[in-house]
Order: structure tokens, then C-alpha cells, then sequence
């Protein structure tokens, strides 16, 4: 987070509207717990049974 708080570093392919957020430590805190609050338990999803088709001529 402290290296976008600080735009980001210098790349030639950067866009000009990437700036500085000049945050607070505090408020980089918080947005890494707020980040951090989004994950959660893996999603499992298993495939539901196929009816049985045949080929009809």
C-alpha cells in the first residue's frame, strides 16, 4: 500500500492521472483491513448430474 500511497513508482507506460493518495498511516491501515475483510473461504463448485441424451436420427 505505501508504494501506491506513493503513486505508484516511476514506469513510462504509467497514465498521468495515477498521483499520490498522501494517506495517513492510519488510513493505510484501515484500507488494508477493510482489503483484507473481502476474502473469504474458498468457493467450491462442483458440477451438477447431466441427464442421460441420446442422439436422435
Amino acid at each position: 500500500m505505501r508504494f501506491y500511497n506513493a503513486g505508484g513508482g516511476d514506469d513510462p507506460n504509467k497514465s498521468d492521472m495515477l498521483r499520490t493518495l498522501g494517506l495517513a498511516d492510519e488510513e493505510i491501515g484501515d484500507l488494508v483491513a477493510f482489503l483484507e475483510s473481502l476474502t473469504g473461504d474458498d468457493i467450491i463448485v462442483q458440477p451438477s448430474d447431466m441427464p442421460e441424451y441420446a442422439v436422435l436420427p
